[in-house]
C-alpha cells in the first residue's frame, strides 16, 4: 500500500478510536452547565439543568448555587464541554480526511505506464525519465546551489516572503520562521539532502510556496516537503487539506512528487516520522 496513503488512513483510524472513547466518557459525565454571577466582588457559580415534568412532559429549567461540596460536578462539567468541543474539531477533521482520501491517487512508474496506449508503451524506456523530468523553478527561475555547500553569508532568504519573521537559526547560520523547521533542516544537512526553503511554485490554482524543496544526492530527483505542525487547529487543519489537495489537483503524487508531515502543536515535532519520511525520499 502507498506509505502516505497507509499514514493518512492510520490517522483516520486513531481520530474515529478518540471519537469512541470521548463518546464512552461523555455516556459517565454529568449532564447540565455552569453559569457564573458577582455579587459584591465575589465570584458565584450556578449549576443549571433540565428536568422533565411527568405532567406537561415539557422540561423545566433548574438552577442552583453550587458549593464547596460540589466539586466533583464541577469538573464533570468542565470535562463534558471540552471533550465537546474535542468531538467537534475531530468530526470535522474526520471528514476532511475521508475526502481527501477518497480523491486520493496513489501510482508508480509501471501503472502509468500500463494505462498508455500501445504505441507510447513500446520502444521507449520511461524507467527513470520522470528522474530527469523538467526542473521545478523557484522565483529565480533556477534552482539554487545545494544549500549543503550554503555560508550564511549566502542570500539564501532573498526571495522570501515576509524575511523579519525569519527569527530562527540553524547549525550553519540559515534563518527560518520556527523551530520545527530549523529542525528539518539540521536532519536535511545530516543526511546529504540538498535543498531550498520556501520556493515558489506554480500549481493549477495558483502559487504556493512549499517549506523544503529537496533534491536527491545521487540522482537528482527533486521533490517537495511540507511540514504541517498544527494539525490539532481546526482552521490550520482546514487549510492543510486545502493545500494538500491543491497539490493532488495539478497532478503532484503524494510519497514521491511531495511528502506530508503531520504534527500537533501540542505534542511538537516527532523525528522519527520525518526521519521515515526522509529516507523514504532517499530510497523511492
Amino acid at each position: 500500500m502507498d506509505a502516505v496513503k497507509a499514514y493518512l488512513e492510520e490517522k483516520l483510524q486513531e481520530m474515529g478510536r478518540r471519537l469512541a472513547h470521548n463518546e464512552k466518557l461523555l455516556s459517565t459525565l454529568p449532564k447540565g452547565s455552569l453559569s457564573a454571577k458577582r455579587i459584591h466582588n465575589r465570584l458565584y457559580l450556578y449549576y443549571e439543568s433540565y428536568e422533565k415534568t411527568e405532567a406537561s412532559g415539557t422540561s423545566k429549567k433548574k438552577t442552583r448555587m453550587l458549593r464547596e461540596t460540589d466539586r466533583m460536578l464541577i469538573t464533570g462539567i468542565r470535562k463534558r464541554v471540552y471533550l465537546q468541543k474535542e468531538n467537534k474539531k475531530l468530526q470535522k477533521n474526520v471528514k476532511a480526511l475521508k475526502k481527501l482520501l477518497h480523491n486520493y491517487q496513489a501510482w508508480t512508474d509501471e501503472t502509468i505506464i500500463d494505462e498508455l496506449p500501445e504505441i507510447y508503451r513500446t520502444g521507449f524506456d520511461y524507467r527513470g525519465f520522470t528522474e530527469e523530468s523538467c526542473q521545478e523553478e523557484n522565483s529565480t527561475g533556477r534552482f539554487q546551489k545545494d544549500h549543503r555547500n550554503s555560508t550564511a553569508k549566502q542570500p539564501l532568504h532573498s526571495e522570501t516572503l515576509f524575511p523579519e519573521q525569519l527569527i530562527h537559526r540553524n547549525s550553519i547560520g540559515e534563518r527560518y520562521r520556527s523551530k520545527a523547521e530549523v529542525q528539518v533542516s539540521e536532519l536535511l544537512l545530516n543526511k546529504g539532502i540538498p535543498y531550498w526553503y520556501e520556493p515558489q511554485l506554480k500549481l493549477k490554482s495558483g502559487n504556493v510556496r512549499p517549506d523544503f524543496l529537496m533534491k536527491h544526492p545521487a540522482s537528482g530527483r527533486r521533490a517537495y516537503l511540507e511540514y504541517f505542525g498544527m494539525m490539532d487547529d481546526q482552521k490550520y487543519a482546514k487549510k492543510t487539506a486545502l493545500k494538500m489537495q491543491q497539490y493532488l489537483n495539478s497532478g503532484f503524487v503524494a510519497g514521491k512528487d511531495v511528502f506530508f508531515v503531520f504534527e500537533a502543536a501540542a505534542t511538537g515535532m516527532d523525528l522519527t516520522v520525518l526521519i521515515k519520511t526522509l529516507d523514504m525520499f532517499l530510497t523511492g
